[in-house]
């Protein structure tokens, strides 16, 4: 049985690799994690079940880190919001001679603002 419980998890824990989705890998190795221990609890392997306890605390840990709820604008409390409004750099003569009207007009049009 325990010699089955470790192959469940080598094979659960080398397919976590296949996910390109950092939240699913995460997901995938710490239930392959929670097999190792169970395989190392079955065979008395402690340096296993405590190895594996640390990688399933780690990837819990780190699922939660990155579930934790987002600001209004879109980014993590702790980072810098997205502006709203991209602001293009380009000398006023150039737009002017590109688009026939000078630059701040040209803005306001893209957002409906003349």
């Amino acid at each position: 049985m325990a010699e089955a419980i470790g192959w469940a998890a080598t094979v659960v824990f080398s397919a976590s690799y296949f996910f390109q989705r950092s939240s699913v890998l995460r997901r995938i190795q710490a239930v392959a994690a929670c097999l190792w221990i169970a395989y190392g609890l079955a065979t008395r392997a402690w340096p296993v079940v405590v190895a594996n306890f640390l990688v399933a605390a780690a990837a819990v840990f780190s699922l939660s880190r990155d579930e934790r709820p987002q600001s209004p604008r879109g980014g993590h409390r702790n980072q810098p919001a997205v502006p709203d409004v991209i602001i293009r750099a380009a000398p006023a003569d150039v737009v002017a001679a590109e688009t026939g009207q000078p630059d701040c007009e040209l803005e306001l049009a893209k957002f409906g603002l003349t």
